[in-house]
């Protein structure tokens, strides 16, 4: 499917591909569990937990964070290809329906309990 070279590449941009820290030789088939983490995931996730503040505070960090986060949402929007809803993030679709959000098939399309998507905003 892919040539060598191609495949140690994509392979070499996650971490634990096949080796599982714990149980030692592993093959993940799947990420549910987050198990297929890119290394860049990791590098980001790491800057952003070391700043020593958060978002809504008056100050220059506390700014750039909101940017940040706002920027984010911009991007995420993009990706569905929406221009405009509610982005909900959680663990799964059932929590963000547990935590108020409406999440129906005339607002997702067909729902099944795996599914995210994008809600339009609540009258």
């Amino acid at each position: 499917m892919f040539k060598a070279e191609l495949l140690q590449e994509i392979r070499d941009r996650f971490h634990h591909v096949d080796q599982c820290p714990y149980q030692g030789s592993r093959i993940f088939f799947e990420n549910a569990g987050g198990s297929l983490t890119l290394k860049s995931v990791v590098e980001v996730s790491a800057h952003f937990a070391s700043i020593p503040d958060n978002q809504g505070r008056d100050n220059p960090a506390s700014r750039e964070l909101v940017r940040v986060i706002n920027k984010a949402r911009e991007d995420m929007m993009t990706f569905f290809g929406v221009s405009e809803g509610v982005l909900v993030s959680g663990p799964a679709s059932p929590w963000a329906a547990g935590h108020g959000a409406q999440v129906t098939p005339a607002r997702c399309g067909t729902w099944r309990p795996w599914t995210s998507c994008l809600l339009p905003p609540l009258s």
